[in-house]
């Protein structure tokens, strides 16, 4: 059914070749044999951009990475604080497989690339999110899951999964969840409910494209105290919230991509006129000027535990489409040189599929699509025509000659029989 098109040596060897002067370092907290340095902080000082650091399994103090520089972690590597990715101004950045308390990114005038990471966040919830994005052109979290969870301290709110602020951020494959808020002691004032966390938040001059992606809003804390005695339990928080001046969010996937709002916390008495709220899936009604699209994934409001109901799937301006924007991944999701994959596109049935690969990241505003043009084509593969089931696939070898830390992006295109194109989020690959 599909046409596999041979793709040429050379064009290949020509889109996977590193920067000429790269390095490669090796950090291993067990000084073992090969590496250079025990700690990522210092060899991030030592490097030079465009250099490679492989970083073995083992327990890192937190580290800020200020330079182009491509960081890939063995599965085992932790960082029990926040990794900082800020003022990046010369070559993309890359961090790849690590485990963290926190993460931040800001002021990152070119891309940063975040794969297969997991964000703990902290469950004392002072923290407004556990991923923070501020002021950076071009963000892409691939395969990162922050897993929410229970908040320790009592009376205490949960903490948002992430929160992108002036950035243009992109969330493929990715699994976000609020913490729940904190179970309340005594709490007898509202203005101080325990309230889970929202799974994303789209705060002013965000642009944020979510594909194949699970996003949750965390569950209200309970009320402790006697019944009869106003002691408030929490709402839920929103799958998504879009807040401030002029946030934008596109949103893709398939049925089984969940956005979900938190239920909603009890309160003591018997009346639910202390309980909280179940949080909406999407919120964009205390937005100034938001645009928000959203289709494919299962939008759903939170459960009222109280009041036997749920809240909304979307509140405020959320365009819904009848068609699904199409969507892109690969299976596996990680890849080695000489690696066979899949890649996989999701799309309307009857709709035409193309597969474009290169080796440069971009973003280009098209007025023509609602996602923008990402990947500086080097090649490109006619898939079909996408069948009933609504998935075309494409089955790809990645060059055995190619290097660790290579970087290759695609980006798929559909058709429709009056010739309306629609683009999908990209898929970028970094060879392991």
């Amino acid at each position: 059914m599909h046409r596999i098109l041979s793709c040429g040596a050379s064009m290949l060897a020509l889109a996977l070749t590193p920067v000429a002067s790269a390095n490669t370092w090796v950090v291993d907290a067990a000084n073992g044999p090969g590496s250079q340095f025990d700690e990522i902080g210092v060899a991030i000082a030592a490097a030079a951009p465009g250099d490679l650091i492989l970083v073995r399994a083992g327990s890192y103090s937190p580290f800020v990475l200020d330079k182009g520089l491509t960081i890939l972690a063995d599965a085992g590597t932790d960082v029990p604080g926040t990794v900082t990715v800020q003022n990046v101004a010369s070559v993309r950045a890359i961090v790849a497989g690590l485990d963290c308390d926190g993460l931040v990114v800001s002021n990152c005038a070119r891309v940063v690339l975040l794969q297969g990471l997991t964000v703990r966040g902290l469950s004392g919830g002072w923290t407004s999110a556990a991923v923070e994005i501020d002021s950076s052109i071009d963000v892409r979290l691939q395969s990162v899951t922050v897993p929410g969870g229970a908040t320790t301290l009592p009376s205490t709110s949960g903490q948002s999964a992430v929160r992108v602020n002036g950035a243009r951020v992109e969330l493929v494959r990715c699994d976000l969840r609020g913490r729940d808020g904190r179970p309340t002691f005594n709490q007898s004032s509202s203005l101080f409910r325990p309230n889970g966390g929202d799974g994303l938040v789209v705060d002013t001059g965000a642009n944020v494209h979510v594909a194949l992606s699970s996003v949750r809003g965390g569950r209200g804390g309970d009320a402790g105290g006697t019944p009869g005695i106003p002691f408030y339990g929490g709402d839920g928080g929103e799958g998504v919230r879009l807040a401030g001046t002029g946030p934008r969010l596109l949103l893709s996937g398939t049925a089984a991509d969940l956005v979900l709002g938190g239920d909603s916390g009890l309160g003591a008495d018997d009346l639910c006129l202390d309980s909280g709220f179940p949080g909406n899936g999407i919120d964009a009604s205390h937005a100034s000027s938001p645009v928000a699209r959203a289709s494919g994934a299962t939008l759903q409001g939170g459960y009222d535990l109280c009041r036997d109901s749920t809240a909304f799937s979307t509140m405020g301006a959320v365009t819904l489409p009848s068609v699904a924007d199409p969507a892109l991944e690969m299976l596996p999701p990680i890849a080695s040189p000489g690696q066979s994959v899949t890649f996989v596109v999701h799309a309307a049935p009857g709709t035409d599929v193309r597969l474009r690969l290169g080796r440069r990241t971009i973003v280009e505003d098209l007025a023509t699509t609602e996602e923008d043009r990402l990947v500086e084509q080097l090649r490109s593969w006619g898939l079909g025509v996408v069948p009933a089931s609504g998935e075309v696939t494409f089955p790809f070898t990645m060059p055995s000659t190619s290097p660790v830390g290579a970087l290759l992006a695609t980006q798929a295109v559909s058709v429709d029989t009056l010739g309306g194109a629609a683009l999908t989020a990209s898929w970028p690959i970094v060879l392991r």
